[in-house]
């Protein structure tokens, strides 16, 4: 007998084998309507052989709750999903729910601050904003692969203030665990601003684990705690929950150059299915030229951040100024960014090669 030979995620080889595409992929908007989420709309996203997740309209487009092969891939706090209505400047951690991806900006990263009339939360409001102009599509792409795409806008204004614009989109394809995300920051105002954005994705069991490997190549690792031994060892250190764990936050560095980086987790005994899983960030450094890690292994709060990001993460100093992207008036910068699960390192060996 045989074998086809056909590309079995073709929408030519599945049409005739589901009556909508929706078998196969689809984006439903949805309200969530319990607890401190209520209201808060969303976009439920199930893609055949990919990562299904939660994109959280009403939370700067952000990635919630994210599953591939059933496993989880995010780390969810005890706060859940909140509704940004209930925000407020001084309680950032309150509305803190992990998810795989939270984005920190557009105005700060780090910790909060008042500068002159300015009151910046931990991390700035981004990821507490609504989007608008919100679409999504599945059409083929030119293999013939049926593709989603998401895409909306989150402003960043004020009286007197900047006006900043990001727009964001997401694909995803059928038979790709793969989500790609693209943002643009457009200054929209009159004056020249400081643009400072994080992508604060979060690891989380059963990801993370004692037998979990980093997989950064970096040749330095410096501690923002100024924490004294061998960082590059620390930082790649997995436990098993501690009782009472301070949180750590690494920089790595590079010695060489690179249009691209890849940061991930690999755990070669990751309960509840036979083999490995892992999960990996690819990015444009052109950009995000810092790479973060938070390193934390506490109780409950069990997870690892990877973040890439165009800046420090001290907030914004007395000056206001944090060495993040300077915006003309109507102009913008880019990012690119890939998030893979993966179930063999092979994968993540043909990921990290530099993105076009």
């Amino acid at each position: 007998m045989s074998k086809n030979t056909e590309n079995q995620f073709t929408w030519g080889y599945l049409r005739a084998r589901v009556g909508d595409i929706s078998h196969v992929i689809s984006a439903r908007e949805v309200t969530l309507t319990d607890g401190p989420s209520i209201g808060t709309r969303a976009i439920e996203v199930n893609v055949l052989g990919g990562i299904s997740t939660l994109i959280l309209i009403d939370r700067g487009m952000d990635i919630g709750p994210a599953y591939f092969e059933g496993m989880p891939l995010h780390w969810t706090s005890s706060t859940g999903i909140t509704h940004p209505g209930l925000f407020q400047d001084h309680d950032w951690l309150r509305s803190f729910h992990g998810g795989l991806m939270v984005t920190a900006g557009l105005r700060n990263v780090g910790p909060g601050f008042t500068n002159d009339d300015e009151v910046q939360p931990i991390h700035g409001r981004f990821s507490n904003t609504p989007a608008h102009e919100v679409n999504h599509t599945v059409d083929l792409d030119e293999e013939g692969i049926p593709t989603l795409t998401i895409s909306g806008k989150i402003r960043e204004t004020s009286v007197y203030g900047c006006n900043l614009l990001l727009k964001r989109s997401y694909t995803f394809k059928v038979g790709s665990p793969i989500i790609i995300l693209k943002d643009q920051i457009i200054n929209e105002g009159f004056s020249e601003v400081e643009a400072l954005i994080l992508y604060h994705f979060n690891f989380g069991y059963p990801i993370v684990s004692d037998t979990s490997e980093l997989l950064i190549d970096s040749t330095e690792v410096v501690s923002r705690e100024k924490l004294s031994g061998d960082m590059k060892s620390l930082s790649r250190n997995f436990t098993p929950p501690e009782e009472g764990f301070t949180a750590q936050v690494f920089e790595h560095l590079f010695s060489d150059v690179s249009n691209s980086r890849t940061a991930g987790i690999w755990n070669p005994t990751v309960a509840g299915r036979e083999g490995g899983m892992g999960l990996a960030v690819r990015y444009k450094t052109e950009i995000l030229n810092h790479l973060w890690q938070w390193r934390m292994l506490g109780q409950g709060m069990y997870l690892t951040g990877i973040e890439p990001s165009n800046c420090g993460v001290q907030g914004r100093n007395n000056n206001g100024i944090a060495a993040g992207t300077l915006i003309k008036p109507m102009e913008s910068i880019e990012t690119h960014l890939e998030v893979v699960a993966f179930a063999t390192l092979d994968v993540i060996n043909t990921f990290s090669q530099t993105l076009d």
